[in-house]
């Protein structure tokens, strides 16, 4: 079968788009074609899976005035332009997306081909660039049950909950170990702020590097662009139990087994990795983003810690992570109520669907 994914500009809709590229290349011979943006994190992930990736130019609609509204309007006309030679030159069977703005064009290209389409609805609050394509689409999959309320047409919705990609179940904690040079029997912090980092995240945990890591020892991956600033602060630089990096690719396996405790951003696609490994974690979602709802989402099922920005602060958070790696029963607890938030199988539902959309199940 060929298959288009579209996502990017983050690494939210890229994860289950990969995942399910995983599962369905293991069972089915499958041509892929990946249309993302010219600058997101996407293509270097996208490229060591060595599917083939094509860059459109990729505009935005704010809900609020902007002069870049008017001139996106070119960009977004440019990108359905190309979307549509690429889909008229590769001949897809079935098109993906998990949203973001750079899929759009690809949805409505896809209408105009008369292509099958499959939305996938993460967040539980619907963006703007999924409601735009969810009227498009053949099928609308949800990650949790509790989407289906929002709703109308219930004949396109597809419970599957949110893929994860196979290889993180294959980690090796003493890989990690081995890479960081950790010390034994000194918990680990993986520290992420997403694909592009988190200014923040980044200083504040920096900047008292040398408190925190009186307790305990960090991963922290800062991000790319202009977040690698960080990677030679004079705090972190003679500290042998800071571990800063840009980036974690296929590595981030072993350093998920290492980590005692996650820190980061209320991504659906990370609290899906999260819950899926059990990994105790502290999450803090971006102010007046559709992250806020995720985290109270997994928080009602007392499953995470829940961290408001404007709270956060160094001696918060040093008191808030010394207090938690001390309480050896609350990780348990974390670990434990994490692991039951979202269905399983994801990827299995998601290939059977491909295949029932396609009437193709030995392909």
């Amino acid at each position: 079968m060929r298959i288009i994914f579209s996502g990017g500009g983050t690494m939210g809709s890229v994860s289950p788009l990969l995942a399910i590229y995983e599962k369905i290349k293991n069972k089915h011979h499958v041509e892929a074609l990946w249309i993302g943006t010219a600058n997101g994190p996407e293509f270097e992930i996208v490229n060591s899976y060595h599917i083939k990736f094509s860059a459109i130019p990729s505009g935005k609609f704010r809900r609020y005035f902007d002069w870049r509204n008017i001139t996106d309007i070119f960009l977004i006309l440019l990108g359905l332009i190309k979307s549509m030679w690429i889909i008229f030159r590769f001949k897809p069977d079935i098109i993906l997306t998990a949203g973001s703005f750079v899929s759009v064009p690809v949805a409505f290209a896809a209408k105009i081909f008369k292509k099958r389409l499959i939305v996938h609805q993460q967040d539980f609050q619907i963006g703007l660039a999924n409601k735009l394509m969810q009227p498009l689409a053949d099928k609308i999959t949800v990650a949790v049950p509790e989407l289906r309320d929002k709703y109308s047409k219930q004949e396109k919705l597809v419970v599957t909950g949110n893929p994860t990609r196979g290889f993180l179940f294959g980690g090796l904690a003493e890989r990690a170990k081995h890479r960081f040079k950790l010390e034994d029997n000194l918990p680990v912090l993986l520290v992420m702020g997403g694909g592009i980092g988190s200014e923040i995240i980044n200083q504040t945990f920096i900047e008292n590097s040398e408190e925190i890591t009186k307790f305990c020892q960090v991963i922290h991956a800062l991000g790319r662009g202009e977040q690698s600033k960080w990677m030679h602060h004079p705090s972190i630089v003679s500290n042998s139990r800071y571990h800063a990096v840009e980036f974690l690719g296929v590595e981030l396996a072993d350093v998920y087994a290492a980590a005692t405790v996650f820190f980061g951003r209320a991504g659906f696609g990370t609290l899906t990795e999260l819950s899926s490994l059990g990994k105790p974690s502290v999450i803090m979602p971006i102010p007046s983003n559709q992250q806020e709802k995720n985290a109270e989402f997994f928080h009602h099922k007392k499953a995470i810690v829940y961290v408001r920005q404007q709270d956060f602060s160094g001696e918060y958070i040093i008191n808030l992570l010394h207090d938690l790696f001390e309480r050896h029963s609350k990780l348990t607890e974390l670990s434990h109520n994490i692991k039951g938030v979202l269905p399983e199988n994801a990827a299995d539902k998601y290939e059977h669907l491909i295949c029932e959309l396609l009437g193709k199940y030995d392909t």
